[in-house]
């Protein structure tokens, strides 16, 4: 199950013995239109209800890897429905700054999903990425920025 997978490689890490060595990770168990998620340090997933045209946030509240010994990860089971898009990020893209040394942020991150959330998984990725070069504007990207974009048929 995620959340077990999660507390096994926390364990693992932890037991290597590196100082200051974290991983965020997400894991997501989809099968039957039933999505099933843990997470350790990374961004919520949203997900797009097609049927209503709303945002939801999956919260999953969990350290890195590495970091608290026995921290009690948690997951999620969740229903999809057909045209129901789920969107997976790492952190690059929310943290990302224009030239006024302003963040993107979360809130315009789920308008830009939102925006284009009935297209394609590669147009949804497409999108997202000229959003953020959009908003940067030139301001060197100092994180990377990865995308999992799932679209239920």
């Amino acid at each position: 199950e995620p959340a077990q997978l999660l507390i096994d490689g926390n364990k693992a890490i932890k037991a290597m013995g590196l100082k200051k060595m974290y991983m965020a990770l997400t894991i997501a168990k989809l099968k039957n239109h039933q999505i099933h998620i843990a997470a350790a340090g990374m961004p919520y997933p949203l997900i797009y209800r097609y049927s209503t045209g709303s945002i939801e946030e999956i919260i999953l509240k969990g350290m890195p890897l590495g970091g608290l010994a026995d921290f009690p990860y948690k997951d999620k089971k969740l229903c999809l429905d057909q045209g129901d898009t789920v969107f997976f990020m790492s952190d690059g893209l929310e943290e990302m700054f224009n030239p006024q040394n302003e963040m993107l942020g979360k809130e315009q991150v789920k308008r830009f999903f939102k925006e284009t959330a009935e297209k394609s998984p590669e147009q949804i990725i497409e999108y997202l990425n000229k959003a953020g070069k959009t908003w940067a504007n030139g301001r060197d990207q100092e994180d990377d920025i990865t995308f999992v974009v799932i679209k239920m048929k």
